[in-house]
């Protein structure tokens, strides 16, 4: 693997984003050129909600919003609000960007690096193929605290738990088709779809977590308004 590629989802109207997203990519990118991987940067932008509501009817036949058998996750089941629809569309845009045989990185636009945490991010960049070994998603936007004080990667299927965020993940090119068939179906927003995918393919993928924070969610931290 000598190229990353990182997929940016956008939101054309939430241009107050738009100086932290390119900060933050500038950081990322810098990084991993210094190991000499060559950086590809695919901004993912539509649908926007406008076009959603404008075709609410198409994307309506693909709600499902039935119970199933675990009741952590049907209590999260809610409608959908065309933001929110747009997002899951733009990620599953995104997931059809995915390259086989080379590091894929999905980011929102809402991502944030906090000066704490740099550290983190270098180390898991420098020794980024090791960390991404047999892995088919590393979740990047949330974490395990283990109490160690070395970045460690944690197999997920030990301490799974709905995600706090999803605003960032690698991600391999046979799990990115998985997971973009998986949110063809609307019931949860992006956040516990990912989650519910997880948990459902804790048996049969390989999904990594760190034990410290790497990236920060913007609208999690009360930087920018959710989208």
């Amino acid at each position: 693997m000598n190229s990353v590629n990182i997929i940016i989802i956008y939101s054309k109207h939430l241009d107050n984003r738009t100086s932290y997203i390119n900060s933050s990519v500038f950081f990322i990118k810098t990084l991993i050129e210094k190991k000499n991987f060559k950086v590809n940067i695919n901004v993912i932008n539509n649908p926007e909600e406008e076009e959603i509501t404008q075709n609410i009817t198409e994307y309506n036949k693909r709600v499902n919003y039935n119970n199933e058998d675990n009741e952590d996750f049907n209590k999260l089941i809610s409608p959908l609000n065309p933001n929110q629809i747009s997002n899951i569309e733009k990620q599953r845009n995104a997931l059809i960007q995915v390259k086989d045989k080379e590091i894929n990185l999905i980011i929102e636009d809402d991502l944030i690096i906090n000066k704490d945490y740099i550290d983190n991010i270098e180390t898991l960049f420098n020794n980024i193929e090791n960390y991404l070994y047999n892995s088919d998603i590393l979740i990047t936007s949330d974490y395990v605290n283990n109490n160690i004080d070395n970045l460690e990667l944690l197999d997920y299927k030990n301490h799974f738990k709905i995600l706090n965020s999803k605003s960032s993940y690698f991600i391999n090119k046979k799990t990115a088709d998985k997971l973009y068939e998986y949110l063809n179906i609307f019931k949860y927003d992006m956040r516990v779809g990912l989650s519910k995918f997880i948990y459902d393919n804790l048996n049969n993928l390989n999904i990594k977590i760190l034990n410290k924070c790497i990236f920060l969610e913007g609208s999690k931290v009360g930087i920018f308004l959710s989208s």
